[in-house]
């Protein structure tokens, strides 16, 4: 991976952000909590950044990125090159609470004018799990046309796409606002666990609260990040 990684730095000559899970620390100090870290450990990553000379923006939020609610360790990290450095303001990476995740989301925050858009229905996958989607289609496709077959697969698709959007506004348009809900208050919980000594309570407290809603959201967000 690291030399992959040298090798894109070596072709590319503009600014270039490299951001993510990299499964490897810098140092000591990036894990708390696990075995004595090794020299070897931290090797390789400290060799790319050497050769390549990019450097890791500065973060904001928590100190570690990943657990199994033992270790803990920094192995999440935003990247830039030079030319980056130089091209691009950069306002604050942040590292997010992980509520669902054994992972901390790194968010990069630029500077930029937001235009808004016209929001567009997109068929989400959960959708198809509803217990009247299934009907909702049968019905739509054995309604009789005298159309050309093309025209025909059309118009009951865009029967169907109707349909779709109306089940989604009764049943799932509350979704966001119920799971940050749920967010808001799985982040209390985790505030609170950062306490040492903290009742055992908590833990069970956080766990129910992941379970609430995590299959539909898990659904969403692997569909989006397809």
């Amino acid at each position: 991976m690291w030399e992959e990684l040298e090798q894109l730095h070596n072709e590319l000559h503009g600014p270039w952000i490299v951001m993510g899970d990299y499964n490897a620390i810098q140092s000591f100090e990036d894990m708390y909590n696990g075995n004595p870290v090794m020299e070897a450990e931290t090797r390789y990553f400290s060799d790319f950044l050497e050769n390549t000379r990019m450097t890791e923006l500065k973060t904001v939020g928590r100190e570690f990125t990943w657990t199994n609610n033992h270790v803990y360790s920094r192995i999440d990290r935003a990247l830039v090159n030079a030319r980056c450095m130089m091209n691009m303001t950069q306002l604050e990476v942040v590292l997010q609470d992980p509520l669902f995740s054994d992972h901390t989301p790194v968010c990069v925050y630029f500077e930029h004018d937001h235009q808004p858009m016209p929001k567009l229905f997109k068929f989400f996958n959960n959708l198809a799990e509803h217990k009247e989607f299934q009907s909702q289609v049968k019905d739509t496709w054995e309604v009789s046309m005298l159309r050309p077959a093309m025209q025909r697969i059309w118009m009951k698709l865009k029967r169907l796409k109707k349909g779709s959007k109306q089940l989604n506004v009764e049943e799932y348009n509350r979704i966001p606002k119920m799971i940050q809900a749920i967010r808001e208050k799985l982040q209390q919980v985790q505030l609170e666990m950062r306490i040492p000594n903290h009742s055992e309570g908590l833990k069970n407290s956080e766990k129910d609260l992941k379970e609430k809603w995590i299959m539909v959201e898990e659904s969403i967000l692997k569909q989006k990040s397809n």
